[in-house]
């Protein structure tokens, strides 16, 4: 993924991986991602956070940088079939870890569940539903 990113000028932000690598909490993680995110887009890459952001407050923090920036921001939302929710979850919970990958106590998922707010009026949203390849994601991106 990161490969065919970075031929398209892109950089991919991988939350987990950062937090894993350096120890930090999500609040940690987020502020370096916030500095990131400004440095690339100012150096005219383009950005993609991989990370939950399953509130508003959280998704406008990065598309308040893209507009200081004036740079446009999208918004992907990835809305995939129950039945892969659950066996996503499944595998968190109970799969291996790696560096990409945490266990998630059900808690935690339940919290997240209840917190979620479908992004909407946020700007441009791209909104891919089922399994897809990288090369289905790019391309919703770069028609927004």
């Amino acid at each position: 993924m990161a490969t065919l990113f970075e031929q398209r000028n892109y950089v991919h932000i991988w939350a987990t991986v950062i937090k894993k690598r350096f120890g930090l909490s999500d609040v940690e993680m987020l502020i370096v991602a916030e500095e990131l995110c400004r440095q690339l887009l100012g150096r005219g890459y383009n950005v993609v956070f991989d990370f939950l952001n399953h509130t508003r407050d959280l998704r406008n923090r990065f598309r308040h940088i893209a507009e200081q920036l004036s740079v446009p921001c999208v918004i992907v939302y990835l809305d995939p079939p129950q039945e892969v929710i659950q066996t996503r979850q499944q595998f968190h919970m109970g799969g291996i870890e790696t560096e990409g990958r945490t266990k998630i106590p059900w808690e935690v998922v339940e919290t997240i569940r209840s917190e979620f707010q479908v992004p909407k009026a946020e700007g441009r949203i791209v909104r891919i539903s089922g399994e897809t390849n990288i090369e289905v994601l790019v391309h919703a991106i770069k028609e927004n």
